[in-house]
């Protein structure tokens, strides 16, 4: 849908639920996907999905500022070490999404995708619990340090979760969950390495923006959009942060579960 036929209500209940649902494990995109289904929006492609992204990127920068400043210094003094793992991490989105974009694009007309993809991130999040749980019942949490095999596998788990329903945060942190890594510890570079994916996304749909050609002053509505998403997102992070290890993932993975499967059934 171009900017100049995006409804400015609509926007802002789109903006709220991509707050709230990019760092929650319940998957944004699906939500999103669904909530315009509900709101009977036309296809807007990938355009306002990804503003919408930009907004919670910037509430990860704010949140995870001190660990950005971090990897910038220890890249000005010639360490690599985390910043390797991100990059290996962002190579299976940037090889998904540049060979399955135009699928892509279709996917996320698609609610019935979406809701059968809520029910693979609730496999997702009870799998991870699990792996929680038998940690803490041998008597750890898990590890605290990466390694080249964890972001090779969290990086394979974020190439999956770019179809609407599996949650991205949900799939890397399960999945670093399984890898005997600390909650913690599996979120942080789970957001550390959205970073990238989303910036690469944004490039790549404001090129096609550009050769399309689109007044700056039509976008003000995404704008405001972009906005609202970055607020509701810091606080859904902030709280997710504080939330991550108190085996909340059970629950959400009962929540996704339900939604997709009452979807399906009801649509």
């Amino acid at each position: 849908m171009p900017p100049s036929e995006l409804d400015l209500i609509q926007v802002l209940i789109l903006a709220v639920v991509q707050g709230l649902t990019e760092f929650l494990p319940v998957s944004s995109s699906g939500h999103l996907v669904l909530a315009g289904d509900w709101l009977d929006m036309e296809e807007a492609g990938l355009f306002l999905p990804i503003l919408l992204h930009v907004g919670t990127l910037v509430a990860v920068l704010a949140v995870y500022r001190k660990d950005v400043r971090q990897l910038i210094g220890e890249l000005l003094r010639g360490q690599f070490q985390e910043t390797k793992l991100i990059v290996v991490a962002t190579l299976p989105i940037v090889i998904v999404g540049l060979c399955c974009r135009s699928v892509i694009k279709e996917s996320f007309g698609d609610a019935g995708a979406a809701a059968g993809g809520l029910l693979v991130t609730s496999a997702i999040l009870l799998s991870g619990e699990y792996f929680r749980r038998r940690n803490r019942s041998e008597g750890g949490e898990g590890r605290t340090q990466l390694c080249m095999r964890d972001a090779i596998v969290m990086g394979i788990a974020q190439a999956i979760a770019i179809v609407p329903g599996i949650s991205r945060s949900g799939s890397t942190i399960g999945a670093g969950m399984m890898l005997g890594i600390r909650p913690d510890r599996a979120a942080r570079f789970s957001f550390l390495m959205s970073i990238p994916a989303i910036l690469g996304a944004t490039i790549l749909e404001g090129k096609d923006l550009f050769e399309e050609g689109c007044d700056p002053h039509l976008l003000s509505v995404p704008f405001v959009g972009l906005v609202v998403s970055a607020l509701v997102g810091w606080v859904a992070l902030r709280w997710l942060i504080a939330f991550v290890a108190k085996g909340a993932f059970l629950w959400f993975a009962i929540y996704c579960a339900a939604l997709g499967a009452g979807y399906l059934a009801f649509s």
